[in-house]
């Protein structure tokens, strides 16, 4: 895990080179403390998240999983990107979230002319979901 400090105050925090379930739900628990400390000003906290490859028969299960960790831990908002991290959009669709709190979108290059997002990255018909 990468953490950069911008000059503009932005925090990025990288998990992208070789993330798995233990590495993604620790970084995601750091963005959750940097957001709300227990002193000082809550920032916002956003996420952008792939999946996971290599997980074999795990993929699904460790993505919804995932997906529930970011509601459980109030990340602001969240974009899922690509059809393979599908299952973390359903986790936090299921766990909770609501409104615009998650979004999925497809790379840039399965976006067909003129789509600039998709709710769900698998299904072109879905979309955002409220529950509760």
């Amino acid at each position: 895990m990468e953490r950069i400090e911008r000059a503009d105050g932005v925090t990025i925090i990288n998990d992208a080179y070789n993330a798995n379930p233990e590495s993604m739900r620790e970084a995601l628990k750091t963005l959750a403390r940097l957001a709300h400390p227990e002193a000082g000003e809550d920032r916002r906290s956003v996420a952008v998240l792939g999946a996971m490859l290599e997980l074999g028969d795990e993929h699904n299960i460790a993505h919804i999983r995932t997906g529930e960790t970011v509601v459980r831990l109030n990340i602001d908002r969240t974009l899922v990107v690509g059809d393979d991290a599908y299952p973390l959009y359903r986790g936090a669709v299921a766990e909770g979230s609501w409104d615009d709190e998650v979004n999925g979108c497809r790379p840039p290059k399965r976006r067909r002319p003129g789509c600039r997002r998709t709710s769900a990255p698998a299904t072109s018909s879905s979309s955002s979901h409220r529950t509760g």
